[in-house]
Order: C-alpha cells, then structure tokens, then sequence
C-alpha cells in the first residue's frame, strides 16, 4: 500500500508495537483501526472498485462430510436454508460460513469490476478451512491435496510488489498484535433483509420480558475441573433460585438457532468465557437477542472487532477479571448487583447500536450491515493512504 500502516501505528502511543508481549499494544492497534471510520466521508456508489480473484469452487462442497449435507450450507448465498418458525430474516448459517457469505456478496457487489487495471481494491479469499477438509478423510497424493493453495500461492506473487506489502486481512480471530490483521464477526442466524426486518427484531427484543439474571451456553470440560468454564457452570447451576440457566452443547444443543435464541431472549446477561480460541461464534448470537455479553478475557472481544464493536467496551459489555478462575468471585453475585438502569442502557445500546453492525444481509438488501461497514471502512482508508488492498483468509 501507498503508506504502511505499522508504521502510522507506531505514532499512536508511547509504546512500540514490536513488544508483542505488552498488553496494551493491542489497545493502540485498536485505537488506531477505530480512527479509520473517522477519516473520511464513506465512497460513493460505484466510486471505489473492487477486482476479485479466485472463485469458489463449489465441487469441493459436495462430499466434504459423508455423514452429513455440506452443500445445504451454501444455499441463499451462503446464508443457509430459512428457520420458518423463526420468522423472516432467519438462516440455519453454518458458524464457519463467513468466507463464502463474504464471497458470495463480493460476487453481487456494485463496485465490482473485472479488468484488475481499473480496480482500486483488491478482494483475495482463500477457502482454507474447505480445502482442508475436503481431502481430511480421503487417501490422495499431495499434488491434489494442495492444487487450491498452489493456485493461490501463484496469484498472490503479486503481494511483492512495492504498494502490496501490508494487505490488510480480514479473520473471524484476529492476532491482536498485528496491525493488518482486523476482525469480522461470526455469522450469526439473523440475516434480515431490510430495516423493517432489523426495527421488527428491535422492538421484539426490548418487549421481551427476561426471566433470568444469568445464562450460559457450552460445553463443560470435566477433565479440566479449574477451567474457567466448569467453574463458570458449577457456579450457574448451584444458584438456588431460578436466576441462571445453563444450555449443555455437548449433545448438540447449542446447534439448534431456537433453543439458544430462546435462552437469550430470556437472560439479562450471557456467560462469554473463551472456547478452544478465546473468540466465539456465541458471542453474537445473544447480542442479536439484547442479551448483555460477560466476557472474562479481552481477547474473545475487546480485541477483535474494532469496526462492529463500540471503543468503549462498558457501554454493551460487562468484564469480570480471571479472579473468577482463583474462586475469588463468584460472577452471578457480581451481576447481580448491577442495577436494573444500568442493564437497561446496556441493552439499548445493544439493541439500537450494535445490533444492525453486527448482521449480514442478503445481496439485495440496502441496510448498512457488517459488510457494507467493513467494505466502506476499507474505502475509507483508500482515501486515506491512497492505495489499500484487502486480503481474506480464515
């Protein structure tokens, strides 16, 4: 790019961004990633062109799992076959379909171009996590097992170029520490189509009556009897009142979209500890619910998703420290007593803030949603650093 980026970092604090081991270089990265909402009017329609290179190729969908549908997950561009019971705007999406939802809306974008000459962004995805597991459970040589990344490999030679050094990487997790490296969220089961859809949800969620201070949504891990998450849900289930709920993922619970929307309908609060990284698909799912979102390390949030989540974390989020993790605290106590006005700001921050930044919708839809931000923010720092290119892997 035109300007590197690390290095515009670098003026933001007192503190260089090469001591990866200083925790509070992430919150200067992050500072630095908000100040690119801030920079410059968004483009105008058709004013900022895109060039995608390398389609998907839907054939290694077709028998990815034997025992199950693969392909059923990328109906309606990526969004997932319709939960009637649930209303319009609701898709069964796959938590790891961000790649092809990102892709197929990229295909359908208005900006599009196909001569890379005139493009002025350059969208690069790399289905990893499909390549992958397409050749997982089958007996072939190397030379067919890494064709896709090959491919990639030869197109991305074009990254040595001069203005293509710090392509900037769009991840479901990002690494906190790397400048060029920004987080989107997970894909969640609403997808609504347009703003009626989004104010209809709204008003819903704030006409809901909650009937528990606390829920939690996992799996335990009984061989890890100090993990956060057993301490969290021995804390949930010994309560002797009826204010926590507790949703067991380990018999498949937490795939099914109306009994984890029914859980956050009715919570105030909803338990976020990490999961085998510290972001998690769960992490969404309430907050498109008002469910206010406890989280127990900054890296499964705070970290992650500066275009989609508020610089001030307290206004849609409680954080309990690892002191949980010592038995110092018990946290149903601790939100417990956080009073009824503060939980109802939180929530309507939620609600009316967050929410609509959060969810993809369709190509057709015209509401600004997680795509438009992120495609719009990257304009933005076009204008700002002349030339800017975008690189998808997850």
């Amino acid at each position: 790019m035109g300007v590197n980026v690390q290095q515009r970092a670098y003026k933001l604090g007192t503190y260089p961004v090469r001591f990866s081991f200083d925790y509070r270089v992430p919150m200067v990265l992050l500072h630095y990633h908000h100040l690119w909402q801030d920079c410059s009017p968004v483009f105008p329609r058709g004013s900022s062109s895109i060039f995608l290179q390398q389609g998907l190729d839907r054939s290694m969908c077709g028998d990815i799992m034997p025992w199950t549908d693969f392909f059923k997950y990328f109906n309606n561009e990526a969004l997932g076959e319709p939960i009637a019971n649930l209303g319009n705007g609701w898709y069964h999406a796959h938590q790891y379909s961000l790649e092809t939802i990102f892709h197929s809306r990229i295909l359908r974008h208005p900006c599009r171009v196909y001569d890379e000459n005139e493009a002025m962004l350059f969208y690069v995805p790399y289905f990893g996590g499909l390549d992958i597991l397409r050749w997982h459970l089958k007996n072939v040589s190397d030379d067919v097992k890494y064709t896709s990344a090959l491919d990639l490999m030869k197109w991305l030679e074009f990254l040595e170029l001069e203005q293509m050094k710090n392509p900037v990487k769009l991840m479901i997790e990002r690494q906190p520490w790397e400048v060029i490296d920004i987080g989107i969220p997970h894909p969640t089961f609403f997808h609504p189509h347009s703003e009626d859809d989004i104010v209809a949800r709204q008003q819903k969620i704030i006409g809901t009556t909650r009937k528990s201070l606390v829920s939690f949504a996992g799996a335990a891990r009984p061989d890890q009897p100090h993990c956060i998450r057993s301490i969290l849900i021995n804390q949930s289930t010994s309560t002797i009142s009826d204010n926590c709920q507790f949703l067991g993922c380990k018999s498949g619970g937490c795939d099914q979209p109306e009994s984890v929307t029914k859980l956050s309908l009715e919570s105030e609060f909803c338990l976020q500890p990490p999961g085998d990284s510290p972001a998690r698909k769960s992490v969404f799912d309430p907050l498109i619910s008002g469910c206010i979102p406890v989280f127990f390390d900054p890296f499964t949030a705070y970290y992650q998703y500066p275009w989609q989540l508020p610089e001030d974390h307290g206004k849609d989020s409680e954080f309990i420290d690892q002191e949980v993790r010592q038995m110092k605290v018990n946290a149903v106590e601790r939100l417990s007593s956080i009073s009824a006005r503060e939980r109802e700001d939180m929530r309507r921050y939620v609600v009316h803030e967050v929410l609509p930044e959060l969810v993809y919708g369709d190509s057709s839809s015209r509401f600004e949603d997680a795509i438009s931000i992120t495609m719009n923010t990257c304009s933005r720092g076009l204008a700002e650093c002349n030339e800017f290119y975008i690189y998808h892997i997850t």
